[in-house]
């Protein structure tokens, strides 16, 4: 008798596994939006390529994207694609930031919150290689104030 009642529950557990799994499946798609697409060429050849950035909401009532996707198709057919963090409304600006006569992707994702905090990225496709060109770390000051007005930094 246990042992049947045993699998009865975990035949339950699984069909109701696969039902959740399922319906999360067929929404996904409703879910999922482009943000920006742009003909821009990024490679330095001349050639217009496209940026596509896309983003899957995180439910069909906010705006908020939980995962965001960049999406880069070079003018010969090869295509790259990176995840991003979520955020609202991402934005790119395009401009040769590292003054390697190839334009650069800049991309801002807010995060929302009153903090008023944002994701930033920077990347690259110069010679047809993507190049995450990460923001130099921060550096750490300590200070600390003395006697007669100076300063310990």
């Amino acid at each position: 008798m246990k042992r049947q009642l045993l699998f009865s529950f975990a035949a339950f557990f699984i069909l109701s596994l696969f039902a959740i799994t399922g319906a999360s499946a067929v929404e996904e798609p409703n879910l999922s939006i482009m943000v920006s697409q742009d003909k821009v060429d990024i490679t330095g050849d001349g050639k217009i390529d496209i940026v596509t950035i896309k983003g899957i909401r995180f439910d069909q009532n906010t705006k908020f994207l939980k995962k965001v996707f960049l999406d880069i198709t070079e003018s010969n057919g090869k295509t790259y694609k990176e995840e991003l963090e979520g955020g609202y409304e991402p934005k790119i600006v395009y401009d040769d930031l590292n003054h390697d006569g190839v334009k650069d992707m800049f991309i801002t994702i807010p995060t929302g919150g009153s903090g008023g905090m944002s994701n930033f990225y920077l990347f690259t496709l110069k010679d047809f290689i993507l190049t995450n060109l990460t923001l130099p770390k921060p550096l750490i000051i300590n200070g600390q104030f003395q006697n007669d007005y100076k300063a310990m930094i």
